[in-house]
């Protein structure tokens, strides 16, 4: 379940209505801002704000009320949780409980937001990830062919 944080709730509350009917919603550029792109240059985020689409309203809206849920014992692949301590929207509270669910490993990265990979560090970050997929082989079976 995807609970808001405090911080984000200002920002979020516009969006609220499109997000309670399940309607396509694109946040303003100050609401990305203040919520998503809070750690990425203020140079950055019009370009980054005006390359997004439309989000389907119906996934935040079962995200936030926890009504669609995955079953953790039918990932069959490795999982990673990748997130930032300063972002707005996936608590580390939420990243660790994830993490938990799925016996992942979790890469936390301090001072970083939700934009990881436009926000200054980036690259460090591409770097682990791919040491970790280096590293990491699939351990599940293969799925059963149809017959």
């Amino acid at each position: 379940m995807l609970t808001a944080q405090l911080v984000a709730l200002p920002a979020l509350l516009p969006m609220v209505p499109s997000i309670l009917r399940g309607r396509p919603l694109l946040p303003s550029c100050a609401t990305c801002e203040a919520i998503v792109l809070n750690r990425v240059p203020q140079s950055e985020r019009a370009r980054i704000h005006g390359a997004l689409v439309h989000e389907a309203g119906k996934v935040y809206r079962e995200m936030i009320f926890g009504t669609f849920r995955v079953d953790a014992q039918k990932v069959r692949c490795p999982v990673l949780v990748v997130g930032g301590s300063e972002d707005r929207i996936v608590s580390v509270m939420l990243l660790r409980a994830t993490a938990k669910y799925y016996g992942a490993a979790l890469k936390l990265y301090e001072g970083r937001g939700h934009w990881l990979l436009e926000e200054p560090g980036w690259d460090k970050i591409a770097s682990d990830i791919g040491a970790w997929l280096r590293t990491t082989r699939a351990v599940a079976a293969p799925l059963p062919v149809a017959s």
